[in-house]
């Protein structure tokens, strides 16, 4: 290599380091909610990372990340119990709050938001204030929208992540619609039904309106009182939202027009998962040539602590079928109750991902939650997904609509709607076909979920708090539902109505005054 060539190259080298520093960012991560939806929330931490970034951290969780641009800031696990309000993979958890909204909104969010009164959070949050060298905060939300004062506290911009497909406790502060037709996590409002049954759901919808409004007013005195005493109330604090970063998918939720701070990026955590199988296991997998169906419940239910009964239903329907194997998720096997069936292997831990990648897996049970539905779709499995909670249900909705899931109620888990779900599943044709079809789509893209997330958060980082917002003054809620058109429209047509009566009876009295006249001549 001559010296020319080498200068030339030192010269693009010193450049592209030049150009790759002067990108980077400093991003405040608050990511205040159970470590349920760590996966996700790492994996987005991760590529921030990769692309050169400084993430300072404060979390319920601590996340074992080698980077020098990684901080841990804070462990929320040290001074809040989480445990109170998100029980542990015991059966008990099994026993969903009947008012999900009060329990989202009030009895978790509510107290979540008072750790900001903590010492040691005061304390860390004044420091921040003082020496902020930050460019944006990302932050989750889900009930306790209280943080999103930090932005106005901090006076940086706000980018929030959800790991649900469809939150309402933000819709009207950023403009979205809220139709009777659409769902979201707290309310199925998917069929259209009759007109009995729309009143209904417009009636509840309202109703909902309210009470998540009544229920997070107490987070506007709890940050008025630890953060700034002239913070605007919760609904004002939520229009400073500069994006939000959905893990959803069209092809997984129901359709619906958004407004441009909205961006989904589903299935962004499943390339970065990196665990492999173990040789043992892969070997295991290689062999099973007929199928293996593979049995996952996540880390929020046990297999072993379900009641006995279904344990039973689902060992009967599993030997039913013979010539697969049943790749089953047991942490104790010591304390399962019963003998498995020799087409059953079981394991502790390993990578859900790198399972659901293998060629021989032809079918997968599991909860209809969100991330294990993604990574399904992604490598084309069918699924059988278990219903628990009213979220479980709409994830599991759309797929099921498609032929790419079987749905099962919990409360119906015996061997015959079990053994029915696994024949349809395994040999009904159409659910492999519609599974790759799906998959495919889903995977479709014009930049990857991961080169999505960056673009839009960098795009946020260069261009603004307000670049994705309209110009145009947020509507009222009466201007949002055209109230007072239909009130003018409907006034008009009375008007109208009544001044046709008025001229008619004049006109009949004119009549008869000269059919009267008329007569007397």
């Amino acid at each position: 290599m001559t010296f020319i060539q080498r200068y030339v190259i030192f010269v693009f080298f010193i450049f592209y380091l030049f150009i790759h520093l002067s990108e980077e960012s400093r991003i405040l991560a608050i990511f205040p909610n159970s470590k349920n939806e760590e996966i996700f929330n790492k994996a987005l931490v991760k590529i921030l990372l990769e692309r050169g970034h400084h993430v300072d951290l404060i979390t319920s969780f601590e996340m074992l990340i080698l980077s020098e641009n990684y901080k841990l800031l804070f462990n929320l696990e040290k001074i809040f119990n989480y445990s109170n309000f998100y029980l542990s993979n015991e059966f008990n958890y099994l026993t969903i709050p009947s008012n999900s909204i009060w329990h989202t909104s009030k009895n978790y969010a509510n107290e979540l938001c008072n750790i900001m009164g903590n010492k040691k959070i005061q304390k860390l949050l004044r420091e921040i204030k003082k020496n902020s060298h930050y460019d944006v905060i990302l932050m989750e939300i889900f009930g306790a929208k209280c943080f999103i004062g930090l932005g106005e506290f901090l006076k940086l911009p706000i980018i929030t992540i959800s790991n649900f497909f469809q939150l309402p406790l933000i819709d009207k502060s950023i403009g979205n619609s809220k139709s009777i037709f659409i769902s979201n996590n707290f309310m199925d409002l998917s069929e259209i039904g009759n007109f009995v049954t729309r009143l209904k759901k417009n009636l509840l919808k309202y109703f909902q309106t309210y009470q998540l409004y009544y229920y997070t007013q107490r987070q506007t005195e709890i940050m008025r009182k630890y953060l700034d005493p002239n913070m605007p109330e919760i609904g004002e604090i939520e229009k400073n939202i500069s994006l939000i970063l959905l893990n959803s998918h069209f092809n997984l939720n129901s359709t619906k027009a958004v407004t441009n701070e909205i961006i989904q990026i589903g299935g962004l955590h499943i390339n970065e998962d990196k665990i492999k199988l173990s040789l043992k296991l892969k070997s295991w997998m290689d062999k099973s040539t007929k199928g293996i169906v593979y049995f996952d419940l996540g880390s929020k239910i046990l297999m072993e602590n379900l009641p006995k009964k279904i344990i039973i239903a689902f060992l009967a329907s599993f030997g039913k079928i013979k010539f697969y194997r049943i790749l089953m998720k047991i942490k104790n096997i010591e304390n399962f109750p019963l003998e498995l069936p020799r087409n059953v292997k079981t394991f502790t831990n390993i990578s859900r991902i790198q399972v659901l990648a293998h060629k021989n897996v032809k079918a997968f049970i599991t909860l209809g939650e969100n991330l294990a539905i993604q990574e399904a779709l992604y490598f084309a499995i069918p699924i059988i997904g278990i219903s628990i909670s009213s979220d479980h249900s709409q994830n599991l909705r759309e797929l099921v609509q498609k032929f790419v899931a079987f749905e099962i109620n919990f409360e119906n888990l015996n061997e015959r709607h079990i053994s029915e779900a696994l024949t349809i599943v395994l040999k009904v044709k159409l659910f492999r076909i519609q599974t790759q079809r799906w998959s495919k789509i889903f995977k479709d893209r014009a930049l990857s979920a991961k080169d999505t997330a960056i673009y839009w958060i960098e795009y946020i980082i260069k261009n603004g708090p307000n670049s994705l917002k309209s110009p145009t003054p947020s509507p009222l809620w009466y201007q949002t539902e055209f109230l007072d058109i239909y009130a003018f429209l409907l006034i008009s047509l009375l008007s109208f109505t009544c001044l046709i009566v008025r001229l008619i009876k004049k006109l009949i009295k004119i009549n008869e005054k000269f059919f009267i006249k008329i007569k007397r001549n």
